[in-house]
């Protein structure tokens, strides 16, 4: 019963006054089984128009997080810090991200260690204050923590003494993420449409009489 409270209000607090529909199984599902969702006709036209007048985008200075994080792996290239991207600033649409293991802190450094939150639930934001080398990590970063995921600008008003910073950051703890509404779902050409209803699974009590 407790249970039931919890999603009540979950629902209540996030989705109030929608419309949520229960998927029920008519038999069976075995393990390893694919469900598909048929989202009608024309969706699937609109979907076909699209692919066949697709065009790579052409919005300047767009970069794609999971190309960088690919070469970025393999540390032969590293993250600019602060200072460096004032000549060489970062692409316009990413910033960058840290595994950290420091939640619960009051603000100043504290010594990276390897973190038990999974990947990517202990991801927060953060800034790249310095850089060093290391025989077995590649790079080694001193880095200042924002958990707030709305905010991808540097906070440069505030001293060291006023921010959350992790030193020791390993290379494999940092990734590239899409600023706040700049990922490919917001490019110009993506596709966008709405899922059809069938009309026969509309309960008649939920539709209205048109006069």
């Amino acid at each position: 019963e407790k249970s039931f409270v919890v999603f009540d209000q979950f629902w209540e607090s996030n989705y109030p006054g929608a419309l949520i529909l229960d998927v029920v199984a008519l038999r069976d599902i075995k393990a390893g089984e694919e469900l598909y969702l048929d989202y009608g006709a024309a969706w699937e036209e609109a979907w076909n128009k699209h692919v066949e007048s697709w065009k790579p985008p052409v919005e300047k200075g767009y970069s794609y997080p999971g190309d960088l994080n690919s070469s970025f792996k393999k540390y032969s290239q590293a993250f600019r810090t602060i200072e460096e991207q004032k000549s060489h600033p970062n692409p316009s649409n990413l910033a960058t991200a840290c595994w950290t293991p420091n939640w619960k802190r009051d603000a100043g450094p504290m010594k990276w260690y390897e973190p038990t939150i999974e990947w990517p639930e202990g991801m927060a934001s953060c800034h790249i204050l310095e850089r060093k080398e290391d025989s077995k990590e590649g790079f080694l970063y001193k880095v200042a923590v924002t958990f707030d995921s709305n905010i991808s600008d540097f906070p440069t008003h505030l001293g060291e003494d006023q921010l959350n910073i992790d030193v020791n950051v390993p290379q494999r703890a940092i990734v590239w993420v899409d600023k706040p509404y700049t990922s490919d779902l917001h490019l110009k050409n993506a596709f966008r449409h709405p899922i059809g209803f069938p009309d026969h699974l509309v309960p008649k009590q939920w539709v209205q009489s048109v006069a």
